[in-house]
């Protein structure tokens, strides 16, 4: 009788699972400031809170008329800031490099 000697082998198994999206792009001019421009905002920025109507936008900042920097905030349930201080001037830029989150009250 003769006797076979078997080695394994090792075999993998390799699935390839793919999903496919089909995305549409909407191109659109207008921009998320566009819906701010006019109206009172508050921005959160990198250091600072500020608020102000917003009137101006431009390559670098956003202009905003009327400005106070937010100290303390207070309850975001209650209206008006619980320590804030206008700003000496009439009109405030606030480079947009350093907004974190802006939004209209």
């Amino acid at each position: 009788m003769k006797k076979i000697q078997s080695t394994p082998k090792k075999v993998e198994k390799v699935v390839e699972v793919t999903t496919e999206y089909e995305d549409e792009v909407v191109a659109t001019d207008q921009t998320v400031w566009d819906d701010l421009l006019g109206k009172q905002v508050v921005i959160f920025g990198a250091v600072y809170i500020y608020a102000g109507k917003l009137i101006g936008i431009n390559g670098d900042g956003i202009v905003l008329q009327e400005a106070v920097v937010v100290y303390e905030t207070g309850s975001f349930k209650e209206s008006g800031w619980k320590h804030s201080e206008p700003l000496p001037c009439k009109e405030w830029v606030v480079l947009k490099s350093a907004i974190e989150g802006i939004g209209a009250l």
